[in-house]
């Protein structure tokens, strides 16, 4: 059997981690995208658009702290 240092220890860390409460988990976010009237255009309208959610960075979860647990 292989011996477990000590030292790799400490620096392994686990994260746990629950999905985030803005994107539902999905990592992005559909932004409305105003399109206003135009010369071409003689009404306005909303676009939408895919973003990457500011919360999680995209990834779609959060890590818990120790208070959140």
């Amino acid at each position: 059997m292989a011996k477990v240092n000590d030292g790799s220890i400490k620096f392994k860390k686990s994260f746990i981690t629950r999905p985030c409460h803005v994107c539902d988990g999905d990592g992005v976010l559909e932004v409305d995208v105003p399109k206003p009237h135009g010369f071409g255009r003689d009404s306005g309208y909303l676009d939408t658009r895919e973003e990457a959610c500011d919360m999680c960075g995209g990834s779609g979860h959060l890590e818990l702290d120790d208070e959140d647990e």
